[in-house]
């Protein structure tokens, strides 16, 4: 009788851990969703208008910069020697790692003059050349001192 109790209860503790929770599910689904207006960025649940953008090539790379002020905004290194193309296009923390033929971009947040770079995650360019939509959904960024914040952003190419 004691073996036969101590399986259900093993059983049972087994059953229970392997059922997942609906509330966790929903949390993680939720993480992942955006509701960023355009021309806004949000840094850590702060929302900011984005009142300046611009897009430039300097020779070698193609750029975007999204300022809300002089100490606020966000900035885009695609690596291309054109504007991007439609697609997702994936961050690294490195700016050596970008480069024409890669599809990788590096980005850089900043917030009362520091800066933080953009870990991981992907960006998103919807539409053509100047009516292009650059999109950023939560992404982790961090700065040289190890501080974290959390930055979405939605912006055209003006």
């Amino acid at each position: 009788m004691k073996q036969f109790s101590v399986i259900l209860l093993i059983s049972f503790c087994f059953l229970n851990s392997c059922k997942k929770d609906k509330t966790e599910e929903n949390t993680a689904t939720n993480q992942n969703s955006c509701s960023t207006s355009m021309q806004e960025l949000t840094i850590d649940g702060v929302d900011f208008s984005i009142v300046s953008d611009t897009a430039y090539f300097n020779g070698q790379s193609f750029y975007t910069l999204h300022k809300v002020n002089d100490s606020v905004g966000c900035s885009f290194n695609f690596g291309t020697n054109s504007v991007p193309t439609s697609g997702k296009y994936t961050i690294t923390p490195s700016f050596i790692d970008v480069n024409s033929t890669n599809n990788k971009v590096f980005i850089q947040s900043y917030l009362n003059g520091i800066a933080f770079q953009a870990q991981s995650g992907f960006v998103t360019i919807s539409g053509t050349g100047s009516a292009s939509i650059v999109e950023i959904c939560k992404v982790k960024f961090k700065n040289s001192f190890g501080n974290e914040q959390q930055v979405s952003l939605k912006s055209d190419f003006q």
